[in-house]
């Protein structure tokens, strides 16, 4: 069992508390379109009153927002459920071990509480136990099937509410395209990876993983398009915090972001250090690779302890 400084109980504590929280904001989101929905059918809400809303949004293009809304809500509260079961299940040795895991799945819908954890968990060398294509696509596999489902249902139903009618046209031939498309994915991922011999499948490498394989490979592929998103998000928030220093000089307020930016720019470098961190990790060769000891961190981590 691992001996931390700090204590895990307190770590899952808050891990679970933030995915909560994402719970919540994506029952809120969730929440939001119903109640919009409502008032739509209710009191006649036409697509010229959405339209104005909206800044001038083509009316055709309403229930498409909505349906992306329902599908980002959605795969927000799977994905923090996803992460709670995780916690839930593992001992500490598993959670530490396979803490990167908890990163893909966190940064998929935008989280940042995953690296501000990794800086509180042991500094030490710790290798994966459990195989993160497997893992990671039997996760994406629930949610490519759940949440298109809940952003065609919200689709549907806006279009009804607007009175926009159910032809085909180009855009919708196009969204029904790509829901359908991230459907069978999910499906396929599914049928793969989440029934009850997926795992013993996987792990004998016969002629069914040569396919599982591919198929997990191109979940790495989209993982790995997702987490450098977020490494040019940081970027560009580096940019911009650097962009704020010099463009608020003589503000009143210049002094305080002066003293805040070099810990904005410390989280941001964190982050982009975890993300590639998790990027060396899923692209491993084997099922197992070592998250390696961020040696400036610790030492701050051993002082800060040393002197409290």
């Amino acid at each position: 069992m691992v001996r931390t400084g700090r204590s895990m109980g307190s770590i899952r504590f808050m891990l679970v508390i933030a995915n909560i929280f994402g719970i919540i904001a994506g029952v809120f989101g969730i929440g939001a379109l119903i109640y919009l929905l409502q008032m739509t059918f209710k009191q006649g809400v036409s697509s010229e009153d959405l339209k104005n809303i909206f800044d001038n949004i083509d009316a055709k293009y309403i229930p498409i927002l909505f349906g992306f809304i329902g599908f980002v809500s959605i795969g927000n509260i799977y994905y923090c459920a996803f992460l709670i079961n995780f916690i839930r299940k593992s001992d500490d040795d598993t959670l530490i071990n396979n803490r990167w895991i908890l990163a893909v799945f966190s940064l998929s819908v935008g989280g940042v509480f995953t690296p501000i954890v990794l800086a509180q968990m042991p500094n030490v060398n710790v290798k994966s136990t459990i195989s993160p294509k497997f893992t990671i696509s039997k996760g994406y596999g629930f949610n490519a099937l759940i949440a298109p489902l809940g952003g065609l249902a919200f689709y549907l139903l806006f279009t009804k509410a607007i009175n926009l009618g159910y032809e085909l046209n180009q855009i919708s031939i196009i969204f029904y395209s790509v829901i359908g498309l991230m459907m069978f994915w999910g499906v396929l991922n599914i049928m793969l990876f989440a029934l009850p011999n997926s795992k013993e499948a996987w792990n004998k490498k016969g002629s069914q993983y040569t396919f599982m394989n591919l198929v997990a490979t191109i979940n790495m592929i989209y993982a790995t398009i997702i987490l450098m998103i977020q490494i040019i998000i940081s970027i560009w928030s580096i940019i911009t915090i650097i962009s704020d220093l010099v463009g608020r000089r003589g503000n009143s307020m210049s002094f305080i972001n002066a003293l805040l930016a070099p810990l904005r720019i410390a989280m941001q470098l964190f982050i982009i250090f975890t993300i590639i961190k998790t990027i060396k990790g899923l692209w491993a060769k084997s099922d197992s690779f070592e998250y390696g000891v961020y040696t400036n961190l610790s030492e701050k981590q051993r002082n800060y302890e040393m002197n409290r």
